[in-house]
């Protein structure tokens, strides 16, 4: 959940990385899982930089699990 909180504004893998005190092999990894379910997705490029941000889909398991974690009991 903490990498889908990161993308409420568009990032790139390493201020992802950077953020989330993680290496970007990591993100990439992860990245790479989230774009395969389509929760994220390229927002655009600037060179060898991509950058990502949350699909509507994304958004809503975003909002389902907040919700989940703030009613759990």
């Amino acid at each position: 959940m903490k990498l889908l909180q990161k993308f409420q504004t568009p990032k790139d893998r390493y201020q992802l990385a950077k953020e989330l005190g993680l290496e970007w092999r990591s993100v990439d990894w992860e990245i790479a899982v989230l774009r395969k379910y389509s929760l994220v997705q390229d927002q655009g490029s600037y060179g060898k930089i991509v950058m990502y941000q949350l699909t509507d889909r994304g958004m809503e398991l975003l909002k389902l699990l907040r919700e989940t974690e703030a009613n759990a009991p």
